[in-house]
């Protein structure tokens, strides 16, 4: 309900509306945030006691490999191949250094349990992060700030915004969200930067791209649109 009169206030841009607006949608963002902090909360949760053991084992090479099995089934069980991940891939090799040892002294030993620790901590951390960038974040929320923070002129922290929208869509997959939101970050650009013709160009050349980049032919319906944008930064090109 929150959004929906947020978006509805922004739609009518006066002053006071964009400040009513921006007050909702940090209130939807906040909400946002206490909800996926439980998210978070539960994956470290998960993960910190793992860690604190692996740390605690750090000179015991057998505590330390059936640890790393236990990783790769999480790993498994994450849906994410060994060989798609750096860090998984690093604790198999440091794995198969120990395991080709042949009458090893206890310094190399030494040396490659140790490698084994560091490199599981590495793998643990990595698979942590991986775990966590999952949780998924409202775009809608976002797209709402980004809409406000442009109606406010406050142009850089919107176009950040956009940026991350723009990263987390797939085209493929909702190419009508893609193009919208490539046409309100053109847009944002024309607004910030319709004074320098040098940015200008710039634009010009990014709906160009953009447009070369379109495999429906049509940039989702935006096209004309879109054409209406470059037409305009041709002008302030000048």
């Amino acid at each position: 309900m929150k959004r929906l009169l947020a978006d509805a206030l922004v739609s009518n841009a006066s002053e006071a509306n964009l400040g009513k607006a921006k007050t909702l949608v940090d209130e939807c963002l906040a909400y946002e945030q206490k909800q996926r902090k439980v998210s978070l909360d539960e994956i470290d949760g998960r993960f910190n006691p793992f860690v604190q053991t692996v740390r605690a084992d750090r000179e015991n090479a057998d505590a330390l490999r059936a640890k790393a099995k236990t990783f790769f089934e999480m790993l498994e069980a994450a849906r994410i191949s060994k060989d798609q991940k750096a860090y998984a891939m690093n604790l198999s090799a440091a794995l198969r250094n120990y395991e080709e040892l042949t009458s090893p002294s206890d310094s190399v030993r030494q040396q490659a349990t140790e490698q084994i620790h560091r490199t599981l901590l590495a793998a643990l951390e990595g698979l942590r992060k991986d775990l966590k960038d999952r949780v998924p974040t409202d775009a809608g929320n976002l797209l709402l700030q980004a809409r406000v923070l442009r109606g406010m002129k406050q142009y850089p922290e919107a176009m950040d915004l956009y940026r991350r929208l723009i990263l987390g869509v797939n085209p493929s997959v909702n190419p009508k969200f893609y193009w919208e939101m490539e046409l309100e970050t053109c847009e944002t650009l024309l607004a910030a930067f319709g004074d320098k013709p040098g940015a200008m160009r710039d634009l010009k050349v990014k709906i160009r791209q953009l447009e070369l980049k379109d495999k429906g032919g049509n940039m989702g319906g935006l096209k004309a649109k879109f054409k209406a944008i470059e037409s305009r930064a041709e002008q302030l090109s000048q």
